[in-house]
């Protein structure tokens, strides 16, 4: 699965908006100003104690891609910001945004307010053929 935390986000379940001000700080740097403040590191074993949990794993990768590319980092960041149904596999998304699930080609009206499928973008071709209204 595809999956990300945004910045913002309303937990339905205990029904409060959580706030991560620091979503885009290196943990490293966090580190170092917490240090440098001297702040009271509070122990978690929680994300590494879940079973199936991938969080160190990922970790790892995601440290070793600067040797691969130097803007690894960036781009990962870069490509959560940018996600496009049409270009996923995923066909309850795609039909959920408008788009036919097998084509990827808009239907409804909502489909063009989509990154990528604009007038201006021209992705996907013209905005003519067969479209269903909302």
């Amino acid at each position: 699965q595809i999956k990300g935390m945004p910045a913002r986000y309303h937990s339905r379940s205990r029904d409060q908006h959580v706030i991560r001000p620091l979503i885009y700080c290196e943990e490293s740097l966090i580190a170092s100003f917490a240090s440098g403040m001297a702040f009271p590191i509070l122990p978690c074993s929680l994300c590494g104690s879940q079973p199936l949990a991938q969080r160190q794993t990922v970790k790892l990768l995601v440290d070793a891609l600067p040797a691969l590319s130097p803007n690894a980092r960036q781009n990962l960041i870069g490509s959560m910001r940018d996600v496009r149904p049409s270009h996923l596999l995923d066909q309850r998304l795609r039909a959920a945004a408008g788009i036919h699930p097998v084509t990827g080609t808009p239907r409804a009206r909502r489909a063009w307010t989509l990154r990528g499928w604009g007038p201006e973008e021209g992705e996907g071709g013209e905005r003519g053929g067969e479209r269903e209204e909302e």
